[in-house]
């Protein structure tokens, strides 16, 4: 029995050195699960060597009537054999009860990865939208620079067909005033065939101007108000 000591003592202080740094630190998940496996190759091997005791102790209670007449050495083996026992079945209960707190641990260890699991789908979730609406974001503020750079030029050849015709319509003006200066002077006053043929152009030059005038004054307001309230 000093050879069955002897594997006990080497296999608890092995057990215990594997237990170390459960205190030192917060075990993670795959290192709980090799604990629990070293733990349980422990616990088979003194199931063993309990099961070998056990066998051990039928034979000598069974050739214990043939054994009597011995110098006392049955009941020592007896007496350690049951301490031995008695030690096994100790550590056997400390095992379980650190399986248990080991894989309470672990149950929570898996919790909490399912919940960051969740947490980190979720935030995925968002940033996807927040994504997507920066993109949408984009896409208008490029198409509404792209409408005011149209708009713009097209501002642009207006207002230089607008000056070309002001320009004209300023020099017809000067021409007549010229012409009625002229009659005016020469007593003579217009004819009947060239006053409505003046009238006429003087209406059209007030027409246009009042035209130039109106689109003026809207080319002036600035073009992203008349795009908001458009």
């Amino acid at each position: 029995m000093a050879t069955l000591d002897t594997v006990y003592s080497a296999k608890q202080q092995g057990c215990l050195r594997t237990c170390k740094f459960c205190k030192q630190r917060e075990p993670t998940s795959a290192e709980l699960l090799t604990l629990l496996e070293k733990q349980d190759e422990v616990l088979s091997a003194l199931h063993g060597e309990l099961e070998i005791c056990k066998s051990e102790m039928a034979v000598l209670r069974g050739t214990k009537s043939a054994q009597l007449n011995d110098d006392g050495a049955q009941p020592n083996t007896a007496a350690h054999i049951d301490r031995l026992n008695e030690i096994i079945e100790e550590e056997r209960n400390k095992r379980s009860e650190e399986f248990a707190k080991l894989n309470s641990r672990l149950t929570e260890k898996t919790m909490e990865c399912g919940r960051l699991i969740t947490e980190n789908v979720s935030i995925k979730a968002r940033l996807k939208a927040l994504e997507d609406a920066n993109s949408a974001k984009e896409t208008l503020v490029s198409d509404l620079t792209r409408r005011l750079a149209s708009e713009s030029a097209k501002r642009e050849e207006e207002d230089k067909a607008l000056a070309t015709r002001l320009y004209i319509l300023a020099d017809e003006n000067a021409t007549l005033r010229t012409s009625l200066l002229a009659l005016g002077a020469s007593n003579t006053g217009p004819s009947k065939r060239t006053w409505p043929l003046m009238n006429s152009k003087l209406k059209k030059i007030g027409s246009s101007a009042e035209d130039w005038w109106n689109v003026s004054v809207l080319a002036v307001i600035p073009f992203r108000t008349l795009f908001i309230f458009g």
